[in-house]
């Protein structure tokens, strides 16, 4: 009887320390979520400002999108019910397209970016403006090949997938590469699957 009760209480003591370390990496990641998608939300209007100036660029005509990865398997939809993490994080406003460790990502049509943020073992992602409506994000990017500010063309390869675990770029909640692809119509996440020829 003693015994059973010593292990009890020894499965109880692990059990919350578990509980705590669980809780503590929740938070970290929905912080680093909230961060980055703050970030993204604010960037919008400044960014078209600067775009206005450009002169002599070309920006998307129209509301059409290259895929930016060869791959166009998609492991996680849009707003999909079953994501892992929709109750701790919120919902998944972007589709994840499969894309090895290292796979080159291009440019969904021409425009500027307006963030390249580098991380380091965080959430590194990719922002462009490509017309005074669309934007899209770029994430869990293991190698940026942009600035902010630079003026890019559809197709042009911007960066290299990431998301493997314990990678530069992955952030703390990814668990495979792939590549995370938002499109926002006016600050607001859409489904790509509308917009991708």
């Amino acid at each position: 009887m003693q015994e059973e009760q010593d292990l009890k209480l020894r499965l109880i003591t692990q059990t919350q320390g578990v509980e705590s370390s669980f809780k503590n990496l929740l938070s970290e990641v929905q912080k680093e979520w909230q961060t980055a998608s703050a970030e993204i939300a604010s960037l919008e209007t400044l960014a078209r400002e600067k775009m206005r100036t450009q002169n002599g660029q070309q920006y998307l005509s129209g509301n059409e999108l290259s895929w930016p990865t060869p791959e166009r398997y998609i492991t996680c939809g849009f707003r999909e019910p079953g994501y892992p993490y929709a109750s701790w994080i919120g919902e998944h406003n972007a589709i994840d397209i499969r894309a090895s460790q290292g796979t080159p990502i291009k440019a969904a049509g021409p425009g500027y970016i307006a963030r390249a943020k580098d991380n380091g073992m965080g959430y590194n992602y990719i922002m462009i403006i490509h017309n005074e409506e669309l934007s899209t994000v770029y994430g869990h990017v293991s190698k940026i090949n942009v600035s902010q500010d630079e003026y890019v063309t559809r197709g042009q390869v911007i960066g290299l997938s990431g998301g493997m675990p314990g990678t530069p770029g992955a952030g703390s909640f990814s668990t495979g590469s792939h590549l995370h692809f938002e499109v926002r119509a006016n600050g607001i996440p859409v489904n790509p699957m509308n917009y991708l020829n």
